[in-house]
């Protein structure tokens, strides 16, 4: 998956972009949810973990509104250093 990103604002270092069908699914993102970013570096490379906001750090998580069986996955998106 890929995405561009856009300044916000000419007069802002802020980016905006938009998030992949499959990773709103995964998170299970609704219009208004807030996402939490966590940057870590893994094999030389610096990796941004998404996670939707407000959910544990187990790896493998769960919601009353997932249907059974269908484990939402942490999504990492990779970038170099």
């Amino acid at each position: 998956m890929r995405s561009k990103v856009f300044l916000v604002r000419a007069s802002s270092p802020s980016m905006k972009g938009t998030i992949p069908l499959p990773i709103v699914e995964a998170l299970m993102l609704e219009h208004g949810d807030e996402i939490d970013w966590q940057l870590e570096a893994r094999n030389g490379k610096i990796v941004a973990v998404v996670k939707k906001g407000g959910v544990s750090d187990s790896p493998v998580l769960r919601s009353s509104r997932q249907p059974k069986g269908r484990p939402i996955q942490r999504i990492c998106l990779q970038g170099t250093a």
